[in-house]
């Protein structure tokens, strides 16, 4: 078998000259062709100079089988370095081009390109790269192990057990930083996917974490945003706002991916009713900057509103101006008239908050998620406004149709304030009845 890594030999002889592999004909049978040569030679030397030799001494080795050169069982660390602990191994590969197979061992990503040291090449200096723009020139076929095959069976059938994951991750962390390349001409990609996704599955946060973060979401096939998803959503059931916002922060956001903008909403909505308002308005801010799209208005109220509920009034109220006026039909009208309340009971303007929740109340639907609330603040508008036993009624429909809801839960402590307050006007009436008798 011809071996075309034959040819870098003759062009990277001196130790410490890189080579670069570029400028291809119209096919890599061309290229590859060097009796013709009508092409020209397609390998130009690199004006910069590689002589880090000290990283790889460990690794020339011959190229006897696939399995990854010196693959080690450390400990896992929660807080560990991920990447640089498991993700800095070479990955021994066969390379087809042309009809030829040649062997070789990926070293990693320079840039825009793949740096790779030749397997048969007597100097561990002597590096090529190829531009992954070129790489469809390329198949890259990394033979699996035997033993990462049968980890990987288990994965299938048993679920993600910590043993077969411990098994899988020294292969699987080096091939991460590869994922660019399309997976038609890399097989590594069902690998990582199954890899990270058990991670998930395992509630192993912190790994699956530290490997979305290496993960170039704008470069990849779109299982891999899916997981990104999945884990945020992980991570927000499991109070970890700062990394799931972290990770929403880096998904890609189109005008066209409605599904994604609407799992951002319902992120943010679990956020915002958790009181991390802050948190919230960080991803109302990335949808409402993608003007046209159907949750626009939406997070553009609820970015007022939260603004109204730390206290930034004059913010909100320029937020609701960016919203503009909203006929009554409008299913976000209410919405706007939620947060126009709760700016007139701040400003203690309580008959301007009573007529814009009344609004809100006429014009609602039952499963609009900010009803409760609006219920809530109809009931204080006319606590403020001296009708306690109105406020009695609305809070007790509002426990009555939402007895679960956390607005429920304000509208009993309010029930119990009333109480109290009835209770003490009673007791000073009769204290002034028996005063009077004596």
């Amino acid at each position: 078998m011809i071996k075309w890594i034959q040819f870098f030999s003759n062009w990277a002889r001196r130790d410490g000259t890189a080579t670069r592999v570029s400028s291809f004909g119209r096919s890599a049978g061309k290229f590859l062709n060097l009796d013709s040569g009508r092409h020209g030679m397609r390998l130009k030397p690199v004006l910069r100079r590689d002589r880090s030799v000290a990283p790889y001494l460990l690794s020339v080795l011959i190229l006897v089988s696939t399995s990854f050169p010196g693959v080690a069982r450390e400990s896992v660390s929660p807080n560990q370095d991920w990447d640089t602990l498991w993700g800095q191994k070479e990955i021994p590969i066969l390379v087809s081009s042309g009809g030829r197979t040649s062997e070789s061992f990926l070293l990693g990503v320079q840039g825009a390109e793949l740096e790779l040291r030749l397997a048969d090449t007597q100097s561990v200096n002597e590096r090529v790269f190829i531009p992954l723009n070129d790489i469809q020139e390329f198949i890259l076929e990394f033979a699996i192990p035997e033993e990462l095959m049968e980890a990987r069976n288990a994965l299938r059938q048993d679920g993600p057990e910590a043993e077969v994951l411990d098994l899988m991750r020294p292969y699987v962390w080096p091939l991460v930083k590869y994922l660019p390349v399309p997976e038609e001409h890399f097989n590594i990609h069902p690998l990582v996917d199954e890899y990270l996704g058990g991670l998930i599955e395992a509630g192993h946060f912190d790994e699956a974490y530290a490997m979305v973060l290496e993960i170039p979401l704008t470069r990849v096939t779109p299982n891999y945003v899916q997981h990104t998803l999945n884990l945020s959503e992980r991570l927000v059931e499991a109070g970890s706002h700062t990394r799931a916002l972290a990770l929403l922060g880096i998904v890609p956001l189109t005008n066209d991916d409605l599904e994604l903008h609407n799992l951002l909403m319902q992120y943010a909505g679990q956020l915002r009713s958790a009181g991390n308002l802050d948190e919230a308005l960080i991803l109302y801010d990335r949808i409402r900057s993608l003007s046209g799209n159907p949750y626009c208005t939406k997070a553009i109220l609820w970015t007022a509103y939260c603004n109204v509920r730390l206290n930034r009034v004059e913010s909100a109220r320029l937020f609701l101006e960016e919203a503009g006026e909203l006929e009554s039909r409008d299913p976000d009208f209410s919405l706007r008239q939620l947060v126009l309340a709760r700016i007139g009971l701040l400003d203690e303007d309580f008959h301007e908050a009573m007529e814009q929740v009344s609004q809100g109340v006429i014009f609602s639907r039952i499963g609009y998620a900010w009803i409760p609330e609006l219920l809530y603040t109809n009931g204080l508008c006319y606590e403020s406004l001296g009708n306690p036993e109105t406020a009695r009624t609305v809070y007790d429909q509002l426990i009555l149709f939402f007895p679960s809801n956390p607005w429920a839960d304000q509208g009993r402590e309010r029930l119990e304030a009333l109480d109290s307050e009835i209770g003490g006007q009673k007791s000073e009436s009769g204290m002034r009845e028996q005063n009077a008798a004596e």
